[in-house]
């Protein structure tokens, strides 16, 4: 089983980038050319997942999925040219076979060796997005959208989050005083752990003896008033999230994902960083962040490092949907260890502002609070306020302050924030109950306002978005004009640039969008010596646009033309998406010369080639062919003669 997702990023240089991701394997990141070839090997990745997603059927044929992964990857990254090569980057594999590859190196453009290539419009990108049906149902979902409030009501659901860093020990006694803290039973739980598990083998491999253990400790104390079923749980060393929810509404949860970011050695490990669950709640998607950020107290600005780094990489990919960040979301909600301190080095100090009840003046000096309000770490979050005492650090198995030799600072290392609308936060405290490690769990206790989709409503908006669209299609459909079709191109040279022109005009009253396409049973739109320019785009009603079609004849298109086996002729078919086809003919001849020819074919010819005279009419000197084979007649009776002796 593996899978593969299509990281639309689009570059200058008309690139995509794939990531394939297998359960044994590492995972693999591709940037290739979007052109027809890397088409073509995303069409064979998909069908070699679609087989491995059927293993029931190929065990009963007894069929083995036929993919050559290898032998096309190879063929893929071999082709390189003087303007690009492709990067091959292996990302979270083991230090031996880490290996990283040059990035694109970026050269001044030779127009020789840029036309050495054909040009190719119908690119992977195109042809995922170019279908009738797909626009189709990509204005309907903008629609729906756009006129959502028409068919939704909001109604508040309750949410209980929390965090604890469990400092790698085992659950000793009942969650109940953390989880069931309050009379009313939650609608979700999103319960994230730090410290999991320390022992080396959680780092090195992804087993931990634990993680079950903590498991078993949360369903056995869950709010007895209501009947919970997990949806996703995800660890990444000792990060753990892990998400219930009433089993109620488990038909209204839906489009499930997980990911993991490591931001500890090398940027890559486990040790810190971020595990998350996204999902989507009747109509409103939801996002838990659970992270574990970097230590000590003046590590703070690597702290900020770490949540800007899980943002940018952390992206949960989904069938049929684009990749999805983090802040893609209506509802996010970020818990964990974050280890923001205190600017306060004297704890003594912090103890006793602690005793005399002086949160306030501690909170000023809280580096998370400095952060946010100078707008360099979680910027767009909102945190309730705190009415406890730090969570952070205490002696294992007591309420007292640490009292080992490093003394540390008391901090509400421990916090829960959140971005969106219609959020409430209820409760926001500690739970000094529970003595299990040196931090003290953290919850809060959330409404959210939950958009419910109402069928009725909705079946009618959706009814009239249909009608109307469908009169539109009827209404109106694109239309052009061209003001030539045909072309002649006389006494084309080598690497003599000939260009005409013709006009298209936009005479329906819809937007156009065209571009020229391959003919049947080719991969480009046209032979290697010709280009259309620009070979795609979009036109307003009346609004007119110049093509240009450009002849050049390269190094590498040359010697077909040189032999005969190639003319300068070629038919254009220039495709309106919802319209007809529009074909447009290129004609014209070719001066041969020696430019293209081969020293074996130039050496057999009598004379120089003649300007009109293609080479497969060269005759050749019957007497130099004469004359050759006696020479090789006489040596080889030599050397007969010389064995016999």
């Amino acid at each position: 089983m593996f899978g593969c997702e299509y990281l639309t990023k689009r570059s200058s240089t008309a690139t995509v980038r794939i990531r394939l991701q297998g359960e044994r394997t590492p995972e693999l990141l591709l940037e290739l050319q979007d052109d027809i070839h890397t088409q073509s090997f995303l069409q064979h990745v998909t069908k070699a997942k679609q087989q491995g997603d059927t293993p029931a059927q190929d065990a009963a044929t007894n069929i083995k999925p036929h993919f050559l992964f290898i032998n096309y990857s190879n063929h893929l990254f071999t082709r390189v040219t003087n303007t690009q090569i492709y990067r091959f980057v292996v990302m979270n594999a083991t230090w031996k076979n880490l290996t990283l590859v040059s990035d694109r190196k970026f050269q001044s453009v030779d127009r020789s060796s840029s036309w050495s290539d054909s040009p190719s419009n119908y690119t992977m990108r195109q042809a995922m997005m170019s279908s009738h049906t797909g626009s189709r149902e990509g204005l309907l979902k903008y629609r729906l959208n756009k006129k959502e409030k028409e068919y939704v009501d909001i109604k508040n659901f309750r949410f209980f989050i929390g965090t604890w860093n469990v400092n790698g020990q085992s659950p000793d006694s009942s969650l109940e005083p953390w989880l069931c803290c309050d009379p009313h039973p939650p609608d979700v739980y999103a319960l994230g752990f730090q410290e999991l598990d320390l022992s080396t083998e959680a780092f090195f491999y992804m087993d931990s003896s634990k993680e079950q253990l903590w498991v078993d400790a949360v369903e056995r104390s869950l709010h007895p008033k209501a009947r919970y079923i997990q949806i996703r749980i995800i660890r990444l060393v000792g990060m753990m999230l892990v998400v219930y929810v009433n089993k109620e509404h488990k038909h209204h949860i839906r489009e499930v994902a997980s990911e993991s970011v490591g931001t500890g050695l090398m940027n890559k490990m486990g040790n810190k960083g971020g595990v998350a669950v996204r999902f989507v709640f009747h109509n409103t998607s939801f996002c838990f962040v659970n992270s574990h950020l970097a230590a000590h107290v003046d590590d703070y600005e690597r702290r900020n490092q770490d949540y800007k780094d899980i943002c940018a990489r952390m992206s949960f990919h989904l069938l049929e949907y684009p990749p999805l960040s983090i802040v893609k979301h209506d509802v996010v909600i970020w818990l964990g260890d974050l280890n923001y301190r205190l600017c306060l080095p004297d704890a003594g100090e912090v103890k006793r502002l602690i005793d005399d009840k002086e949160l306030r003046r501690l909170q000023e000096c809280d580096q998370l609070n400095i952060q946010r309000k100078t707008k360099r770490a979680f910027t767009d979050f909102m945190e309730g306020e705190i009415n406890f005492i730090p969570t952070y650090k205490y002696d294992a198995k007591s309420d007292r302050w640490d009292s080992s030799g490093k003394c540390r600072v008391p901090a509400w290392c421990d916090r829960i924030l959140w971005r969106g609308s219609s959020v409430k936060q209820l409760h926001y405290r500690s739970h000094m109950k529970l003595k299990t490690s040196d931090h003290k769990p953290v919850s809060s206790l959330f409404s959210i306002g939950v958009k419910m989709v109402i069928e009725q409503r909705y079946k009618k908006v959706f009814e009239e978005i249909v009608r109307d669209m469908d009169r539109m299609e009827n209404d109106f459909l694109p239309s052009l004009s061209l003001t030539r079709r045909e072309f002649t191109f006389e006494n084309v040279k080598f690497r003599q640039l000939q260009r005409q022109s013709f006009l298209i005009t936009n005479d329906g009253q819809v937007h156009c969008t065209f571009a020229f396409i391959p003919k049947l049973n080719d991969s480009q739109y046209c032979k290697p010596w010709l280009r259309a320019e620009p070979s795609e785009g979009v036109l307003d009603p009346n609004e007119t646009m110049e093509i240009f079609l450009e002849v050049y004849v390269s190094k590498d298109s040359v010697t077909l033309l040189n032999s005969g086996e190639d003319k300068i002729e070629d038919i254009l078919v220039l495709h309106l998406d919802r319209g007809k086809d529009y074909f447009i003919t290129v004609a014209g001849n070719y001066l041969p010369s020696c430019f293209g020819t081969s020293l074996e074919t130039l050496c057999r010819m009598k004379k120089p080639i003649p300007l009109r005279m293609v080479l497969h009419s060269v005759c050749f000197d019957s007497k130099l062919i004469w004359v050759c084979f006696i020479v090789h007649f006489a040596y080889m009776k030599e050397i007969v003669s010389q064995l016999l002796m």
